[in-house]
């Protein structure tokens, strides 16, 4: 799930099958679906909510040992979308009463947050505004999920800027903006900077011309070795596998059209 909020594809698509593989070796539907979750998270974070959807409504049909019950109900808020883009062939939708009530059940500020969202993404105007600024009230009083903060931030920007509001639009959306930079969430990132420029509005924090191209984690990997460090070190640094670090780096000097560690060094210090 990290990987998919950071928008490092690769990773999150080998760590997504060795959890698939061991989980379904074992039967076991909870680290599958969870596995499936993040995909789908992933895609969200890439623009593809069609296919976030589709993978979602898979998963909540899945059987033992590839799904579980819990599923169709937690991940429902990853599911909605606004409505000018709700139709969804040969699907039914999301369970939004069935989640508002459980959030209710269990007095949780986050999941009610996320119901709110919810309403809002399926509602237009002022009544659209009501709900996602009480989902944003709700954020700010649990305070436990900045990701999830930001993206409704950045939903209720687009709401709004799709209302012909770009003053209000803004605020939202450099909030949003500040928090996916905090958090290396690179494709929200680049989601809300595409809001921002569709008002006129200049991009703040541009990403470095030598690795604007780079996976957060990958530019982590990279200035960690143009400063010296081997792969032991980088590995020990962001507990990881040295394996993983070299994958990295093979992407990176491919990205970066270089070769070397030398090179690396040249270009980044």
């Amino acid at each position: 799930m990290i990987a998919a909020i950071q928008g490092d594809v690769d990773t999150c698509h080998i760590r997504a099958r060795a959890v698939t593989a061991q989980a379904g070796e074992r039967s076991l539907g909870l680290p599958s679906a969870l596995a499936s979750w993040a995909l789908a998270v992933l895609e969200l974070s890439r623009g593809n909510a069609a296919d976030a959807f589709f993978r979602l409504r898979s998963l909540v049909h899945a059987g033992p040992g590839h799904g579980h019950p819990t599923m169709r109900l937690l991940t429902a808020p990853t599911s909605w979308r606004p409505r000018s883009a709700r139709a969804r062939p040969g699907g039914r939708a999301p369970p939004r009463p069935e989640y508002r009530g459980w959030a209710e059940a269990v007095e949780s500020p986050s999941a009610l947050a996320l119901a709110a969202r919810g309403d809002g993404l399926l509602a237009t105007g002022e009544e659209a505004a009501d709900h996602f600024e009480t989902a944003l009230d709700l954020h700010r009083a649990c305070g436990d999920d900045d990701v999830e903060h930001a993206r409704t931030q950045l939903l209720f920007g687009a709401s709004l800027r799709r209302s012909r509001l770009p003053g209000r639009a803004r605020e939202h959306l450099y909030n949003a903006l500040e928090t996916f930079e905090r958090f290396g969430a690179r494709l929200w990132v680049r989601q809300t900077r595409a809001e921002l420029r569709a008002i006129g509005t200049a991009e703040r924090g541009p990403e470095s011309p030598a690795t604007g191209d780079l996976t957060a984690q990958q530019q982590q990997i990279a200035q960690l070795v143009a400063e010296g460090a081997t792969n032991r070190e980088v590995a020990a640094h962001m507990f990881i596998s040295p394996r993983t670090v070299e994958h990295h780096l093979r992407g990176i000097f491919r990205r970066l059209n270089i070769r070397s560690r030398v090179d690396l060094a040249r270009l980044l210090n």
